[in-house]
């Protein structure tokens, strides 16, 4: 008789290995890897484009880039320069903004920013850095500009003070040099209600530990002097918003020749790379010299 047929032997097969849940690059990831373009070269990092004027091939291409149908740089002091944009794309990625501007000081991005979206009134609402206070009341003030001071303590008169539509709410947290905290969250609810933006300075919270953009506010802005330079070895500044909010902020910057040099662009760029590790060690300096403080028999 013919044998019966024998079971398969053969196995079932086996799952596929399930896969680890994908995650989003960390900010110090983000910032190491944040470059567009590779050269031909294949440098880790950009070279400084000191260029101030580009060629073309002909007029053709000259106008297709000027009326913005091609990519391409046409003169730096209009920002226009592969070192500086690429550190404008770093900075905008550190506080997840769809664009940001480098500027050649923190007081540079501050009267840009005011300039630009303050001439219908600016509200400041806190403590403020004195360079700030100078800019409001011996420029802005003079030109004609509405400028409210109200501290603090007088939140319930903030509504009152933004009497107009299209007004500013200017602010720092933390403030320079007093640390007094805001919360920007409810200034940034309250301002939009009445029709406002909200800029904040965020040079002394860093990137690291608050994202104003995040937390509502329209504008963030820095010294990049600071801890986003990191080393005292240079002087810059910053704003990340929107790109339709920057644009206005940009053609200031064009126009009072606000740019930031190449050279110092790369430095910063540099520095932001470190910028996570400072700032965390920043911190635990910080809650070391509290602990203390608090442990003290004579506090």
């Amino acid at each position: 008789m013919p044998s019966e047929p024998k079971p398969s032997q053969a196995k079932a097969p086996s799952k596929a290995p399930s896969k680890a849940p994908s995650r989003a690059p960390s900010r110090a990831t983000r910032i190491i890897h944040n470059r567009r373009h590779q050269d031909s070269f294949g440098s880790p990092y950009s070279p400084v484009y000191n260029t101030t004027t580009y060629r073309f091939a002909n007029t053709a291409a000259l106008q297709d880039v000027i009326e913005g149908r091609t990519p391409g740089n046409l003169y730096t002091r209009w920002g226009s320069n592969p070192t500086i944009r690429e550190l404008e794309q770093g900075l905008a990625g550190l506080e997840n903004a769809e664009d940001a501007l480098a500027f050649a000081s923190g007081m540079a991005a501050i009267s840009a920013t005011l300039f630009a979206h303050g001439r219908n009134g600016i509200v400041c609402f806190g403590d403020l850095y004195g360079g700030t206070q100078e800019l409001l009341t011996q420029h802005l003030e003079p030109l004609g500009i509405p400028v409210t001071f109200l501290l603090q303590s007088e939140f319930d008169q903030l509504a009152d003070a933004l009497n107009r539509p299209g007004m500013l709410v200017y602010c720092e947290s933390p403030a320079n040099p007093t640390l007094g905290i805001l919360d920007i969250r409810k200034l940034a609810l309250l301002a939009h209600a009445k029709g406002a933006l909200l800029a904040v300075d965020n040079t002394f919270a860093s990137p690291v530990n608050q994202q104003p953009l995040v937390l509502g506010a329209d504008f963030s802005i820095h010294s990049a002097t600071k801890f986003l330079g990191g080393h005292s070895d240079l002087t810059a500044g910053a704003v990340m918003a929107s790109a339709e909010q920057i644009r206005p902020i940009a053609l200031w910057r064009k126009n009072l020749g606000q740019i930031l040099a190449p050279e110092t662009a790369a430095l910063l760029s540099r520095s932001l790379r470190t910028l996570p590790l400072r700032v965390r060690q920043h911190n635990d300096n910080a809650m070391a010299v509290a602990q203390a403080m608090v442990n003290h028999p004579a506090i």
